[in-house]
């Protein structure tokens, strides 16, 4: 386990976020209580809103420390309430605090961070540190193979013979792939599936890449009302749009409510399948899209033109350069330059130009950079290695195999 030493914990924490988004794995962050943790705080609420795995470990005032009923090392309104904070912000929080079920809580808090790919917390009592445990044979005999949660079968199963029925029945279909696929690891499954399908696909901001943007079906990233116009177009031509694994968020649908009646659309997220007004419970995104592709679905067949907005006439002399004009500038720059990392800061996906969490990832057109990174091979090893940039600057992480 390599350990990596900062100063400031919201860097920290954020290179944890980074490590996990870029391996797969799980980032672990150490930090003490009160100051440290209450510091923790915007780095792990963001991980739990994108569903990124990280594990907060902290410390904690004594037994004998509570009872004095003083105030602790920046201590908020009760000694509890950084655990409550913590509660608010990750999948599961436990206070270690009783050797008999200390490797029980460890082991109950890291299965719900990869169950659910979101932020767990571990709180140490200071007088906990050196007692010993007892570990159950169940946790002793594990073979450390960490698992997602099982769906349904049967629901499974009707979920996407009626996708598959509507699929079948439409004209003009659509998938929009989001996040969810790229966290449970599906990103071939989807690719097998669109390909199935023959329809255009398309990514919101943040599943960009979780889809070969080189791919002949990709067609580029919805952002609801602000999309590519021809996006825009496509979307709302479509008789049936099947959206896998994408969150419902105001960053996802450009800032304005989802444009996309329910009646024409299925929504795969979240453990669940909305067919229409049909809700399947228990369904997970990783069982619903592989029993989507056993089903016989009629193949759609559509020329896709990939779209994006970084269109433009060339700037006229002495008028001030445009968000688009640098990105279109940035793409000239780095086509070709392969293994090339652009490393930015989150404010630009501010612009509805950029439409992106950096620069690299927003300057993106069918000829730039990315287009180059967008198999599955060459994504994961730009990934791993912008990863292992950050955490030489600004991490202190971990990693369970």
């Amino acid at each position: 386990m390599r350990i990596v030493t900062l100063s400031h914990e919201p860097g920290v924490g954020f290179a944890a976020d980074g490590y996990a988004r870029a391996t797969g794995r799980i980032g672990v962050v150490c930090v003490t209580y009160g100051a440290g943790g209450h510091n923790m705080v915007n780095p792990v609420a963001g991980s739990f809103s994108e569903r990124v795995p990280i594990l907060v470990v902290s410390g904690g005032p004594g037994e004998e420390e509570r009872k004095l009923g003083q105030l602790i090392h920046h201590q908020a309104k009760e000694i509890d309430s950084q655990l409550r904070i913590y509660a608010e912000l990750t999948c599961a929080a436990r206070v270690l605090d009783d050797p008999r079920r200390a490797a029980a809580d460890v082991d109950e808090v890291l299965r719900a961070i990869w169950r659910e790919q979101r932020p767990g917390y571990l709180e140490i009592h200071r007088d906990m540190v050196e007692r010993t445990i007892e570990v159950p044979e169940s946790i002793r005999e594990w073979d450390g193979v960490l698992e997602f949660a099982r769906s349904d079968e049967r629901k499974t199963a009707e979920a996407a013979h009626e996708t598959a029925l509507r699929f079948n029945a439409s004209k003009r279909p659509a998938v929009i792939v989001g996040i969810e696929t790229f966290r449970y690891k599906i990103q071939r499954d989807v690719v097998r599936l669109v390909e199935q399908m023959g329809a255009p696909c398309m990514t919101t901001v943040l599943g960009k890449g979780a889809f070969p943007m080189d791919h002949p079906q990709f067609m580029g990233v919805h952002i609801g009302p602000i999309s590519p116009p021809p996006i825009r177009k496509r979307i709302d031509a479509a008789d049936l749009v099947l959206n896998l694994g994408t969150l419902l968020t105001d960053m996802n649908l450009g800032s304005r409510p989802p444009q996309i009646t329910r009646g024409r659309s299925i929504w795969a997220v979240g453990n669940r399948v909305n067919v229409s007004f049909h809700t399947y419970t228990d369904v997970g995104i990783r069982d619903f899209v592989r029993a989507l592709g056993r089903e016989r679905l009629r193949r759609h067949v559509e020329h896709v033109r990939y779209a994006d907005n970084l269109r433009g006439a060339p700037r006229a002399q002495g008028r001030a350069i445009t968000v688009a004009e640098m990105l279109r500038e940035l793409n000239r720059f780095l086509a070709g330059k392969r293994g090339w990392a652009v490393i930015a800061s989150r404010a630009t996906c501010c612009s509805p130009v950029s439409t992106s969490r950096s620069i690299a990832a927003a300057a993106t057109s069918r000829k730039g950079i990315m287009r180059r990174w967008a198999s599955a091979s060459r994504a994961r090893s730009a990934a791993r290695s912008a990863a292992a940039s950050v955490r030489s600057s600004s991490a202190a992480t971990a990693r369970f195999k």
